[in-house]
């Protein structure tokens, strides 16, 4: 603006007043962090399928564009969004007086961070890759089956039961709580219908129902555990043996 003009001088003279600078986003308003925790809080609130570039920067409230500034890719984000989720898992040592304790530990430890998670199961199943993010926590167990005793290629293949055995259960157990009257009904409905084929089911069938799914798991994690400590006892008097020999 000319100094020696009157402030109203634009005015009078039918031009427009140059329009004030726009305010810019103070630099690194967005972090990874931010678009992460973002992406979550929309997983969560409203599924995978609106788990988008553009639909989690309208949810900061930024351009789509700002966002590859701090995730590469599609990919890249959903990866993220699990190493989120399974934070806890990751960063906190596990609990336990032995490798079988702190291995079981590991096993409820994951189902506990799914179950907060709603959403990570579908999110896992849709996904073309083993991302990352789930291999991090397969690191930990490894680790753990390793310092124990057992071979490579046992406790890599022991490290891959556990974690499937994990996530299946999980699985099945989110499917069964969206709907546990009518799956329950449905499924004592079929036993008493072919009870003549299925006596003994038919009969146990009450007692299966009033199972609670924790104790199952714990249960399944249990002597999945104990088997593993069983197979590995076997390995080392086989080498005590040997060396005796």
């Amino acid at each position: 603006m000319d100094p020696s003009r009157p402030p109203h001088a634009h005015a009078l003279a039918g031009e427009h007043p140059p329009s004030p600078p726009r305010a810019r986003a103070p630099r690194g308003a967005l972090s990874r962090e931010r678009v992460l925790e973002a992406a979550l809080r929309l997983l969560e609130r409203e599924g995978e399928g609106a788990l988008s570039m553009r639909r989690v920067a309208a949810e900061l409230g930024s351009a789509p564009m700002s966002l590859y500034r701090h995730v590469r890719n599609k990919e890249d984000l959903v990866d993220g969004v699990i190493a989120l989720a399974l934070e806890d898992l990751t960063t906190k040592p596990l609990e336990g007086d032995d490798w079988t304790a702190r291995t079981l530990a590991w096993m409820l430890a994951l189902r506990e961070e799914m179950l907060e998670h709603p959403s990570i199961i579908p999110l896992l199943r849709s996904s073309h890759m083993v991302l990352p993010a789930v291999l991090a926590p397969v690191e930990l167990v490894l680790e753990e089956l390793l310092r124990a005793g057992f071979s490579r290629p046992r406790a890599a293949r022991s490290a891959w039961e556990l974690l499937w055995i994990t996530l299946s259960f999980v699985a099945i157990e989110q499917r069964s709580a969206r709907e546990p009257e009518t799956l329950a009904t449905r499924t004592f409905s079929m036993a008493k219908l072919h009870a003549d084929d299925l006596p003994h089911l038919a009969e146990a069938l009450p007692d299966l129902l009033v199972l609670d799914a924790e104790d199952i798991f714990q249960s399944v994690a249990r002597h999945l555990v104990a088997g593993l400590r069983v197979e590995l006892d076997a390995v080392r008097a086989g080498a005590a043996r040997g060396g005796q020999a």
